[in-house]
C-alpha cells in the first residue's frame, strides 16, 4: 500500500472480470499514475476504511478490499522514491 502522498504507476488489476472491468471504466489501467489522497481509518483494529485516491485529475474514493486488487509500482522522483525514500511498493 503507497503511503499518502506518494504516487505510483498501476502494474496490474488483480480480480474477476466484473471488478476488472469497473475499475478499468473509472481509469484504473497499467501504466496510469495513481496518487493517494487521503487513507481513511477504521474502527477495528487491522482493518483499513476507504482511500482516497487521484487519478488523471480526478478524486475517487474506493474502499480498501478494491483498493488493494489495484497492482502499483512507487514512481521514483529526483532518485527518490516518491512519498518515503524505501523499496517500492505494490498495493
Amino acid at each position: 500500500m503507497l503511503p499518502v502522498g506518494a504516487k505510483g504507476k498501476i502494474t496490474e488489476i488483480l480480480g474477476g472480470r466484473g471488478v476488472v472491468r469497473r475499475l478499468s471504466d473509472m481509469g484504473f489501467i497499467p501504466g496510469v499514475e495513481v496518487k493517494v489522497v487521503h487513507s481513511h481509518a477504521s474502527p477495528n483494529p487491522g482493518h483499513g476504511g476507504p482511500l482516497v485516491v487521484e487519478i488523471k485529475d480526478t478524486r475517487i474514493a474506493l474502499g480498501r478490499g478494491v483498493a488493494m486488487k489495484i497492482m502499483v509500482q512507487e514512481s521514483i522522483v529526483n532518485g527518490l522514491y516518491s512519498g518515503i525514500d524505501r523499496e517500492p511498493k505494490c498495493g
